[in-house]
């Protein structure tokens, strides 16, 4: 709960919002994001996960969804719609994988849309964000990176069940403001 409200502090996604998520609420990224994210918020979810990227838009719609939680793969899919087809989304999330520069310029091209992408893992939770595939990640509220002598990603994050560094199988490089 306390990862879904530093989420919902984050991206302040408008009370009363509508979610689609075509991850579903069984992985930890769908949890957080399209089900609990949305409760904190005053929000509403849909038990359905869509797969296919015109079921997505369909739901978009109907819903008159403000955020949409997808993956790399979905996203890429999306080529496939019409321009403006996500209309009512306001915020795109992708995670579970890296986006690629290709996928994310063709939605914000054709559906006028910029993904917020999300690092994290099952042991960590979301680590870091990015609004852009070559922007640095920034570390969420709360979590403290480092590198380690072999350049592996070392964090503390409030979300860990040990207060104890956790050390990523990630290698990473520092920039200011966050990591590569």
């Amino acid at each position: 709960l306390g990862e879904a409200q530093n989420i919902v502090t984050t991206f302040a996604p408008r009370r009363g919002a509508s979610f689609v998520a075509t991850v579903p609420g069984h992985h930890i990224y769908g949890l957080l994001f399209s089900v609990l994210a949305p409760l904190l918020c005053g929000g509403a979810f849909l038990r359905e996960t869509p797969l296919h990227a015109e079921t997505v838009a369909r739901l978009v719609r109907d819903h008159r969804a403000a955020v949409l939680v997808s993956t790399p793969i979905h996203l890429r899919s999306f080529a496939v719609l019409d321009g403006g087809a996500l209309g009512p989304v306001e915020r795109l999330f992708s995670s579970a994988a890296p986006l690629s520069a290709e996928t994310a310029a063709t939605l914000v091209e054709r559906q006028g849309l910029r993904p917020t992408e999300i690092f994290g893992s099952t042991e960590t939770g979301g680590v870091a964000w990015r609004e852009d595939t070559a922007a640095p990640w920034r570390p969420f509220e709360g979590v403290a990176i480092e590198s380690t002598g072999d350049d592996h990603l070392r964090l503390r994050s409030p979300f860990l069940p040990s207060r104890e560094a956790y050390t990523c199988a990630d290698r990473v490089e520092l920039v200011e403001g966050g990591f590569r």
